[in-house]
């Protein structure tokens, strides 16, 4: 057995992703909140909680499908599972897609396309104390991200 590529990967995600976008009868429409538009539902990251995977999400989601800003118990969730990759910098399996989610936020603060990441604001100082946990040495670039993200992020 072969292993996927990571682009074999990302086409699954966006596949799946797009079709429950476009589906006409809403059988596979995953993430639809009222009043919200469509969301992706953080418990994906839960559910599929490979690191490579969780990448191809954040990478594939669109418009407002990461937009947890005004959803208290979906971004208090994802906060968590973003707390746990961040905190988890250095292991390999847990904190792998640490960077993947911090880009993802720094996209979101400044409003950048795709998977561009929002947490209500009440989260974030879970991601500020996280980012204790980074050595600046060690993982400079995501110590950089985590740096610009809470320095625009307005706390």
């Amino acid at each position: 057995m072969t292993t996927a590529t990571h682009a074999e990967v990302y086409f699954t995600i966006s596949s799946v992703l797009h079709r429950a976008r476009h589906s006409k009868d809403a059988k596979f429409s995953l993430f639809e909140q009222p009043g919200f538009g469509h969301v992706l539902s953080p418990a994906n990251v839960d559910r599929f909680n490979d690191p490579v995977i969780q990448a191809a999400i954040l990478r594939a989601a669109r418009g407002t499908e990461l937009h947890f800003d005004n959803l208290e118990q979906q971004s208090r969730h994802m906060a968590a599972a973003i707390e746990t990759a961040v905190r988890s910098w250095s292991d390999e399996e847990r904190g792998a897609s640490a960077l993947e989610y911090v880009l993802s936020l720094v996209r979101g603060v400044e409003k950048i396309g795709a998977g561009a990441l929002r947490l209500h604001t009440d989260d974030i100082p879970t991601i500020e104390r996280a980012a204790k946990a980074v050595d600046a040495e060690k993982a400079p670039l995501l110590h950089a991200a985590l740096s610009h993200y809470l320095a625009h992020s307005g706390t």
